[in-house]
């Protein structure tokens, strides 16, 4: 399915109103004791506009690549041997229907390519597959030679996640009517699409219909007395986002002792509207957990530590940071955050690595950076793909692998 953006305006809803329900403020979480500065002088803060945050968040689609003073850096720029956890590093840049894996200094490794781009989320497999997913069209599998396997067309977007049996998890969007919550303009319904490893449809839940049977529902923004239209649109014309779901992860049971929370099966939710992480029971068809309303703004890639633990991008209005969440005690047990410096208003990921340090995706700006638990940069890259006005493309995730966990590489004698 092509992207509809060309003839609907898609509208991004805000909740009207946040509660602080569930677990007390971030701001209260420890700092780290430094917080090194990454050399980028020059770059400017995000500052919200003094229009209303509904004009403010109609901007979709996204933008793919962003303005760098810093336009002369290109790949590895800060490498601290010995400090940085040595691996493989596999991302995507959103310009390009490619994804690279790379060295500890920038050279490749590896790379899978299409036909249709830019990549969004893509996951490499220890066989040199590549799950990739195009934006509102297909998310699609290609072999080594990067021959298409399967494709499995839907509006889908932002994330997808493999369970070890071969599963995965894809969010899509698709607008409907729904006088119950707009009598006029559609609303645009994310859902949980489950797929065999063969890339066919097994089943499909939709997130709204979770929200809206769980006690959680009151979170849910009221638009129904609105008109969002604007000079001469119709209502149709106008798509609803009410949630704009960015993250599904599928949880393993290895904490369910600990809590029932991590029960084996349950997905793991980021909900961008709501400034919500959330976990549901696709059995059970409801939420039953919720982090995150007066904590959070506009958070990503909420994703399950050894710990037990959360870690969580969090995109904020003018600073990001990174937190890591006790989910049954709700307490920030460490935070990074770099000041002016560090910034993704749209996009942004991370990874706890086996070391302790942390890889962070700065998707808007085209960097990613590695991070120890007292804060201190110790690897740094940049994407290398720059245009001529000096804005550079946006990466929407970086994972680092252990070498051992990509055997194929010894296929390629790698």
């Amino acid at each position: 399915m092509k992207d509809l953006s060309h003839s609907f305006r898609c509208l991004v809803i805000p909740a009207l109103v946040l509660l602080a329900a569930c677990g007390p403020p971030e701001a209260n979480a420890p700092a780290p004791s430094q917080n090194a500065e990454r050399g980028r002088a020059g770059r400017k803060e995000h500052v919200d506009s003094p229009t209303s945050e509904l004009e403010h968040l109609t901007s979709l689609p996204y933008a793919e690549a962003a303005f760098d003073p810093d336009a002369h850096k290109s790949g590895v720029t800060v490498y601290e041997k010995g400090r940085a956890f040595e691996g493989l590093n596999f991302y995507s840049s959103l310009d390009l229907p490619a994804a690279f894996l790379l060295d500890m200094e920038g050279k490749l490794v590896y790379q899978g390519r299409g036909k249709t781009g830019g990549w969004y989320h893509v996951d490499l497999l220890p066989t040199g597959e590549v799950i990739a997913l195009v934006k509102d069209e297909m998310l699609l599998k290609v072999d080594i030679q990067s021959n298409v396997l399967w494709r499995f067309d839907a509006r889908v977007h932002h994330d997808h996640f493999r369970t070890p049996d071969g599963r995965i998890f894809v969010l899509s969007r698709e607008e409907r009517h729904l006088p119950q919550i707009h009598p006029k303009h559609r609303i645009l319904v994310d859902s949980v699409n489950i797929l065999s490893a063969d890339g066919e449809l097994l089943a499909k839940h939709s997130i709204l219909e979770l929200f809206r049977r769980s006690r959680f529902a009151f979170l849910l923004p009221v638009v129904a007395y609105r008109d969002f239209t604007k000079d001469d649109e119709a209502p149709e014309e106008v798509a609803l986002d009410i949630l704009h779901t960015n993250h599904v992860e599928v949880m393993d049971g290895s904490f369910a002792d600990r809590s029932p929370i991590f029960a084996a099966g349950r997905v793991l939710l980021s909900i961008r509207q709501l400034n919500a992480v959330a976990v549901a029971d696709l059995d059970q068809g409801e939420v039953i957990w919720i982090w995150g309303p007066s904590n959070l703004k506009g958070q990503h890639h909420p994703t399950v530590l050894p710990n037990g633990n959360l870690l969580i991008f969090n995109n904020g209005h003018a600073k990001s940071s990174i937190l890591e969440l006790d989910p049954v005690s709700f307490e920030v047990v460490w935070r990074y955050r770099d000041g002016k410096e560090f910034f993704s208003a749209l996009r942004g990921s991370n990874q706890r690595l086996p070391n302790g340090n942390t890889l962070v995706t700065e998707s808007d700006t085209g960097y990613v950076f590695e991070v120890t638990p007292e804060g201190e940069t110790v690897w740094e890259f940049a994407n290398p793909r720059i245009n001529e006005k000096s804005e550079r493309s946006s990466i929407w995730r970086m994972v680092r692998f252990r070498r051992e966990e990509l055997p194929f590489l010894g296929t390629l004698g790698g």
